[in-house]
């Protein structure tokens, strides 16, 4: 990305991957992009980062719920994110399918919205459901009227 960047005015977002995972490129893990440091340094090529959803508000390892110290986290990361750089957060990915929803979304993926959106404040996120994302974005908007 910071090739592209050198090369182009694009705007570019900065996927990162599981925190123990090795970055092909530097050989650092993840979680070092996770940091301020790291985050500073994406915020020199990127205008947003997009951590896996489950980065962001990580579930419980028992219940597979999210619970109120997942969303504190996401809630943390989103606020230092926007200190450390105003860059955007956009969390990957959003899906429908019940094996990739927390147990405590009810097997709705609305409910995984507003959890993102409403509660921990992201600025964007990735979906594989493009007609889900735009229909609760279109239901949003009506609530955000009245």
């Amino acid at each position: 990305l910071k090739y592209v960047h050198a090369k182009s005015s694009l705007k570019l977002i900065q996927l990162i991957g599981e925190p123990d995972e090795i970055q092909q490129d530097t050989g650092r893990p993840y979680k070092d992009l996770m940091t301020p440091q790291g985050i500073r340094e994406i915020g020199g090529y990127a205008f947003a980062v997009s951590p896996d959803k489950n980065v962001i508000v990580p579930r419980n390892a028992t219940t597979g719920y999210v619970d109120e110290s997942g969303i504190q986290h996401g809630k943390e990361f989103v606020s230092m994110v926007h200190e450390t750089t105003a860059m955007e957060v956009h969390p990957w990915v959003l899906r429908d399918e019940y094996m990739y929803l927390a147990w405590n979304y009810g097997q709705d993926p609305y409910n995984e919205y507003t959890l993102f959106i409403k509660d921990v404040r992201v600025d964007g996120f990735f979906t594989d459901f493009p007609k889900t994302a735009t229909n609760y974005l279109r239901l949003f908007e009506l609530e955000n009227v009245y």
